[in-house]
């Protein structure tokens, strides 16, 4: 995989109010800088515009000033190098879990049948999904569809991987688990990984680097580089003085 160097250039984006003519400025000024093969986690109280962030870079809006750019180039709209997870699944209702999957790899014909079906299987596989690969979306459980969206998402091995809150859904050991699988593969595809989260252990475990973000607009209060060994420990000293220190810059914005 290429080296991926994302930046956002001066970005702020505002929204008009149309029930009172006025507008609402989401974000302002995020200069950001961020590289293959980092994992990125925002995190800020919610309203600062963490996840306008993400819909930005993925080309889904546009900033209303600055520019976003993939080594050098302007995004300028949904592009196949970035894959995008949201908050609730949006899986395509008339097709199972098996074929919703496989469908990123079916349109771009990127792997042949066989190899196809051993990758989808794979994946059905490490979400914990196997006995399910033949049921619909709306005979899931909101957890199992949002497994179904990650492993979606993941194995078109997009260039930037986009993640809005994508485990929040789950229950405690399944979010364990998923974290553990998200970051093995991670470190074999070596992508961009960007993720938003409410939840600053989460952050720490996962994350090469943590951006807080202030709120009234949203801008980048501090950005918290995480130099920890990969096998994190939750309990050790170093893990819980990074979640403390970024509990108190979050505090400081209330």
């Amino acid at each position: 995989m290429n080296d991926i160097v994302l930046k956002l250039n001066n970005v702020s984006k505002s929204f008009p109010k149309v029930e009172t003519n006025s507008i609402t400025n989401a974000i302002s000024d995020i200069n950001l800088e961020i590289k293959s093969p980092e994992f990125v986690s925002i995190v800020g109280p919610s309203g600062c515009g963490k996840s306008t962030i993400l819909r930005l870079i993925s080309g889904l809006i546009f900033p209303t000033t600055g520019n976003i750019t993939i080594n050098n180039e302007k995004i300028e709209g949904p592009n196949e190098k970035i894959a995008m997870v949201f908050q609730k699944p949006t899986l395509f209702p008339w097709l199972t879990v098996w074929d919703n999957i496989a469908f990123g790899l079916k349109i771009r014909k990127k792997v042949d049948k066989k190899l196809l079906s051993e990758r989808v299987n794979s994946m059905i596989d490490i979400i914990g999904l196997s006995e399910f690969a033949n049921d619909y979306p709306g005979q899931l459980s909101g957890g199992m569809a949002q497994r179904a969206a990650i492993a979606r998402a993941i194995i078109n091995e997009p260039e930037i991987l986009l993640l809005d809150e994508p485990l929040g859904a789950l229950d405690a050991f399944t979010r364990m688990h998923m974290q553990d699988e998200i970051l093995s593969i991670w470190k074999k595809k070596q992508q961009l990984v960007i993720m938003v989260t409410h939840d600053i252990e989460e952050a720490v475990y996962m994350s090469t680097k943590v951006i807080v973000v202030d709120k009234n607009p949203g801008r980048v209060k501090q950005i918290v580089n995480i130099n920890l060994s990969e096998n994190r420990d939750r309990s050790s000293d170093e893990f819980v003085k990074y979640r403390n220190d970024i509990l108190k810059l979050l505090k400081e914005n209330l």
